[in-house]
Order: C-alpha cells, then sequence, then structure tokens
C-alpha cells in the first residue's frame, strides 16, 4: 500500500528543488563564490560608497564603522574536535598580530579575547560565510565556525524524517564548550551567532 505524500514530506522536497534551483541559476550565470563576494561585498578599496549605493551594491547602504577589516591579521585552522562519541569539524579563526599602518605587532601569549561559535545554515558550507567570520576575527574576536549538516541533497531531508535541529544545536553547545578551554578565549565573553 502506499503512503500519502504528507505536507512536511512536501516542503522538504520543495526546500530541496528551491536550493538546487538557487544554485544552478546562479552557476548558469557564471556566478562563483568569488564573483558573489565581489558583487555583495564591500571591500577595503571600494571609498566611493555612495557610487556603490547608485549602482546597486546592495550592502552598501549597510555599512557601519566596523566596514571592512579590522586591525588584526588572523590564524585560519581546520580542526577535527572529538566529543565522546560525536567529532566536531570547524574553522578556527584566531587574532594573532595587530597590523597598524603596515606595523605589525604579535599579540602576547597570555592575551585572551572574546569569542564567537557561528552555525551557518542548512544548505551552505562554513566556507561560504568565510568572508564574514574573518571579518569578525580580525577586529579581535576568536572565531570558530562550525561545518555540521551543510549537506542540501535529499539524504537531508529523508522520507519522515525532520532535520534534527536537536544534534545541531547539541553541536553548537559542544563547540562553546571546547572554546572556553582555549587559553586564548576570554570564558566569560562567548556568544552564538549564526544564520538560518
Amino acid at each position: 500500500m502506499r503512503r500519502p505524500f504528507a505536507p512536511a514530506h512536501l516542503a522538504r522536497s520543495a526546500l530541496s528543488v528551491v536550493c538546487a534551483a538557487f544554485f544552478l541559476l546562479q552557476l548558469a550565470r557564471g556566478e562563483t563564490l568569488e564573483s558573489f563576494r565581489k558583487r555583495i561585498i564591500l571591500s577595503d578599496g571600494d571609498e566611493d560608497v555612495a557610487g556603490l549605493a547608485t549602482a546597486g551594491v546592495p550592502s552598501a547602504n549597510m555599512l557601519t564603522a566596523f566596514r571592512g577589516a579590522g586591525k588584526y591579521d588572523i590564524a585560519r585552522e581546520y580542526l577535527e574536535i572529538e566529543h565522546g562519541n560525536a567529532t566536531s569539524r570547524v574553522f578556527l579563526y584566531t587574532p594573532i598580530a595587530a597590523n597598524e599602518g603596515g606595523v605589525v605587532r604579535e599579540t602576547p601569549a597570555t592575551k585572551q579575547w572574546p569569542a564567537v561559535v557561528f552555525g551557518h545554515g542548512l544548505c551552505a558550507p562554513a566556507e561560504f560565510y568565510e568572508h564574514l567570520t574573518t571579518i569578525v576575527s580580525s577586529w579581535g574576536y576568536v572565531v570558530l565556525a562550525t561545518d555540521e549538516y551543510s549537506s542540501c541533497d535529499m539524504s537531508a531531508f529523508t522520507r519522515g524524517e525532520s532535520v534534527n535541529t536537536t544534534a545541531y544545536t547539541e553541536e553548537l553547545e559542544r563547540n562553546v564548550m571546547y572554546l572556553l578551554t582555549r587559553p586564548e578565549v576570554n570564558a566569560s565573553a562567548v556568544a552564538i551567532a549564526g544564520h538560518s
């Protein structure tokens, strides 16, 4: 006997189709991650903000005092962290030196930084947000970007199953606990942020 196609299954299937259509459309338009960054994200060389806004660059209207990179050079590591029977795959961005006007000064080894665990959206890998996570880190934050649950294929939406948000929440909690063990992290200043 054939089971009826429940609305939840239809919604998950529709989401998969929409994600796939979006990525195919971007590919058909010749869009790459790098061209997306150049089209949407302002960089330090973009001085003519009014001209950019007039030209239709969406992020030109969202400028703040924290536009662009901060004064810290950063290190990027890819880590696999064991938590009992779970393994977290993460990118860790850490400020390592202040770069002020071309004068680079290493930060003291005892320096503690505020930290952020960043959780990405369901259909995008952590690297999709690298422009954001590196900029946040360059302003003096340790940023841990979890690289989990990024598959947008049909296996993420198994019939009769929902996306396991509880497992993802536990993943983020484990990553906070990991940051608390790092000597460069100020344990009283840890936050979780994310998208989608």
